[in-house]
């Protein structure tokens, strides 16, 4: 593949509002109803009670590391929220509530935003949190993947007027810098420095890093000093304990090892509905389940080809085989249920004939493809495995390939050599466009537009909010017909907890999982 995917950690980063591996934040417990949710529902007004150690599951991998900015495995992110601070706290309908601000308000056309934080914010180490820390923050981040959405930061013309009070100056407008600024790992470190090593890390958050060990295991102790301690922080210690597998981190859950096992199989979800010792939690925004699909080589650099493979997939038998009732088709777009989805366009159904005819008009009624998948995400591999019987019955000639999350997100070469990758992703469309779609987008599979990036950016610069929206549904038809990604369903992240932890559906972001809002309840 020639172009872009020199890329590392695109679950992490594309998490924007999206991350490590599509992780959203816990907004809602679930009981046991038609929608798939399983287990007794966690107790929502449990007043937080101070104290007590959390012992959390996550997937990781030897290439973890204390820098927040390059890092790129889940375990890693999890940490770096509990240490650092965003701006803001970003909410599935787009609105943001501010975190370390008091305002940020745009000039006219939002080329210009004026900053005022909070007072009496401090790092860790008893220094104030400054508008000049939160401008190195955004100069540090501006230019890696982590820091696509703020990719017009222009640093040598912001300014730090005082302690308190910045001008943020952007080489193009955009209506939305709020929420750009408040996503999943934007956050602020004392002078914009990424800590590589334990002791040099530094951040406003409720904990401090006691121990870390890569791939293995982070202990977080609380800050008695943290300057927003009523709010969050209730732990007196969390141990983050890696574990690549699902099962094997359910398996931990159930011994008593931990009491949080996250990203939870499906399957293994839809058999704890009558088990008390277990809650299930879904996430409060679902998830996109695709095919990234390389454009950049054949066979999926023809137009009809990619449109042949997204009319040979039966979305529903895929959706009822691998995800047990826990989610929904999707229709070739990313951020169903998020801000700016266009909702108008017709249902792509399963067509075989139609597919049938694309590749004889496409001169290729046989078409050799490999698919990538990995189980990064609860039903990618069973659905790629489905997708490939699904497709041999109209020419294609399907050959998956299945590698170990920490490979898949360690070794993006590898993406390079398949013809599509199996994704599971939380993003807008407007979160996902700068990463995936604008031709130097650090992820992007080929879809290289000039006339569709300058759409875009003229788009996210609008403060007219109708014009705005005519534009992103204009620009995502463009997609569907003919763009790269075979979106196939939507479900949500599943996180199972001991029933003694509470705070899970606690938390207002849809980014990574803030265990900061989290509490043991006995």
């Amino acid at each position: 593949m020639s172009g872009a995917l020199t890329r590392r950690g695109f679950g992490r980063a594309g998490m924007v509002a999206l991350g490590a591996l599509g992780v959203p934040s816990l907004l809602a417990a679930c009981g046991d109803d038609s929608s798939g949710s399983a287990g007794p529902v966690a107790a929502a007004s449990s007043t937080p009670r101070r104290g007590g150690t959390l012992r959390a599951a996550y997937a990781s991998s030897p290439a973890d590391t204390l820098d927040i900015i390059h890092g790129h495995d889940v375990l890693g992110s999890v940490r770096g929220l509990a240490v650092y601070e965003r701006l803001g706290d970003a909410h599935p309908d787009g609105s943001v509530t501010p975190r370390l601000y008091e305002s940020l308000t745009p000039n006219a056309d939002g080329s210009r935003w004026t900053l005022k934080l909070k007072p009496n914010i401090t790092f860790s180490d008893g220094k104030p949190l400054t508008t000049s820390d939160v401008l190195a923050s955004f100069a540090a981040f501006t230019g890696t993947e982590s820091g696509a959405s703020i990719a017009m930061f222009d640093a040598k013309a912001s300014r730090a007027t005082d302690a308190r009070t910045a001008t943020i100056a952007l080489t193009s407008p955009v209506y939305d810098l709020p929420a750009r600024v408040s996503g999943v790992v934007l956050v602020i470190m004392p002078g914009g420095k990424p800590a590589t090593k334990l002791g040099d890390v530094v951040g406003s958050g409720p904990y401090r890093i006691e121990s870390f060990t890569p791939g293995q295991r982070t202990v977080l102790t609380r800050r008695t000093d943290y300057w927003d301690g009523d709010a969050r922080g209730h732990l007196d210690r969390i141990e983050l304990v890696a574990a690549a597998d699902a099962k094997a981190r359910l398996s931990a859950l159930r011994s008593g090892q931990v009491e949080w096992a996250d990203d939870v199989a499906y399957l293994d979800a839809s058999t704890l509905r009558a088990d008390k010792a277990i809650s299930i939690h879904r996430s409060g925004a679902q998830q996109g389940l695709a095919w990234f699909l390389n454009m950049f080589a054949p066979p999926f650099d023809d137009e009809k080809v990619r449109q042949a493979l997204k009319y040979a997939v039966d979305r529903q038998k895929i959706v009822d085989t691998a995800l047990y009732g826990f989610g929904s088709i999707g229709n070739d777009l990313w951020g169903r249920g998020l801000p700016n989805y266009n909702s108008a366009l017709a249902q792509r159904t399963h067509d075989p004939d139609m597919a049938r005819a694309l590749l004889r008009e496409a001169g290729r009624p046989q078409v050799k493809a490999e698919l990538l998948t990995s189980p990064i995400g609860p039903g990618l591999v069973e659905a790629t495995q489905l997708l490939a019987e699904q497709a041999r019955a109209v020419g294609f000639d399907i050959t998956v390939r299945t590698i170990s999350p920490d490979v898949y997100f360690s070794q993006p070469e590898q993406w390079a050599k398949a013809s599509g990758v199996a994704f599971a992703q939380v993003g807008a469309f407007t979160d996902m466009a700068p990463l995936i779609y604008l031709s130097d987008g650090p992820y992007n599979f080929g879809w290289k537009r000039p006339a569709w990036d300058t759409a875009y950016n003229k788009a996210v610069g609008d403060q007219d909010a109708a014009a705005r929206r005519t534009a992103f549904d204009d620009l995502q038809k463009q997609l569907y017909d003919t763009g790269p990604d075979l979106v196939w369903g939507f479900a949500p992240r599943l996180v199972a907890t001991a029933p003694s932890v509470g705070g899970v559906d606690a938390n207002p972001n849809y980014g990574v999982a803030d265990l900061s809002f989290v509490h043991r309840t006995g």
